[in-house]
């Protein structure tokens, strides 16, 4: 799995949706590749991704309810942090973005990058 071709979808992802910052982790939080504007840190990002997984999954579990397929966070700032768990080759990936507001649209450009990751992994 090159880094680097995933890095690049982010950026151009981040471009296209005017979002703060984009990171692709494993289920844990690690980071696999990331971009980041406007002094964003993504390994911060990374980190809450393990840590809301890592929730989520222990809500879903004492719950008895089917695992999560998104995840949003808003902060004091106004800014929406939102996650979605997806699979390649059978690892589980989640992509978060960083976006702006919360009116800012991110769904569409959100599926269209899980498939240019899921693509380039194939490769």
């Amino acid at each position: 799995m090159d880094s680097t071709v995933i890095a690049k979808i982010l950026a151009d992802t981040n471009e296209k949706g005017k979002f703060l910052a984009s990171v692709v982790t494993d289920r844990e939080g690690f980071t696999i590749a990331s971009a980041a504007t406007g002094g964003q840190n993504p390994e911060m990002h990374g980190a809450l991704v393990g840590l809301i997984q890592r929730v989520t999954n222990q809500a879903s579990d004492q719950l008895g309810i089917l695992p999560t397929t998104e995840f949003t966070l808003f902060d004091t700032a106004g800014n929406r942090f939102v996650c979605r768990p997806f699979f390649t080759k059978g690892i589980e990936m989640v992509l978060a973005f960083l976006i702006p507001g919360k009116d800012q649209s991110y769904r569409r450009i959100m599926s269209q990058t899980i498939e240019k990751i899921q693509q380039a992994v194939d490769i």
